[in-house]
């Protein structure tokens, strides 16, 4: 009877909790975006009777340009009497990807839809480590399906493979502010330059970007150097700080 009393008074023991699970990899996730644009962007080329176009039915752009620009190049002829009317960029991209042929134009926007199915996934990877997973992970999936960007990613045009070079960069220039590595930095500066190539007013954005990192690298410095004053450091501007609280909390006025 005794025991049966222990064991009833005895506490159950506490379940055991399991884990959380480890949210992915911002890679992985990217990965997945990516390819799920891209099935997107093959559907969107292939489903519409303009498929052995040069470029999409609902958006021609500068298509005629790039393409006539590309056989003047393979052909090595002038373009536009050899002057520099245009970046070269997305020319010089186009007679890469492009032999001159009529059926040769299918490589070619394939080539176009891979590079615009890599924007939603840099989206992702550029905008993990600032904004969360989550809002990444929304963003990219937001990207693979919009509009605008399916539209771009079907025809020819040097916005594509701009925004690819512009999220690079970004990812460069956030490796290079947060690790101070002289490679981010060479590499930052030369996926500016590959940029500029396409438009010539990314480098505004190389300019600011420098200068910002710049500016930051200064007030790090100039807070190291305050902290390594006598009577200056962060525990001393801090107490300096709280003194009126604490003083407020004991019911005292604060000294001067």
């Amino acid at each position: 009877m005794s025991s049966r009393r222990r064991a009833a008074r005895t506490p159950a023991p506490a379940p055991i909790a399991r884990p959380a699970a480890a949210p992915p990899a911002p890679w992985k996730v990217a990965v997945a975006i990516g390819l799920l644009a891209l099935v997107l962007r093959l559907l969107f080329w292939r489903a519409t009777a303009d498929r052995d176009w040069p470029f999409a039915l609902v958006y021609k752009g500068d298509a005629w340009v790039w393409i006539s620009w590309a056989q003047a190049r393979l052909a090595g002829l002038p373009f536009e009497l050899g002057l520099p009317m245009r970046p070269p960029g997305v020319a010089w991209l186009v007679a890469q990807l492009w032999d001159g042929s009529v059926a040769g134009l299918a490589t070619l926007r394939f080539a176009q839809c891979l590079l615009g199915s890599a924007v939603p996934a840099l989206l992702v990877l550029a905008a993990a480590p600032t904004f969360g997973l989550r809002v990444a992970t929304t963003a990219g999936l937001l990207a693979a399906g919009a509009n605008g960007l399916l539209q771009l990613s079907a025809s020819v045009d040097g916005e594509t493979p701009y925004l690819v070079l512009v999220l690079l960069g970004w990812l460069a220039f956030d490796a290079a502010r947060r690790r101070r590595s002289p490679l981010a930095w060479a590499l930052f500066g030369a996926l500016g330059g590959l940029a500029c190539l396409i438009r010539v007013e990314h480098l505004l954005l190389v300019v600011l970007l420098a200068a910002t990192a710049r500016r930051g690298r200064r007030r790090r410095a100039a807070r190291r150097a305050a902290d390594a004053r006598p009577g200056s450091g962060r525990r001393v501007r801090r107490a300096r700080r709280t003194a009126p609280r604490r003083a407020a909390s004991a019911g005292g006025a604060p000294r001067r």
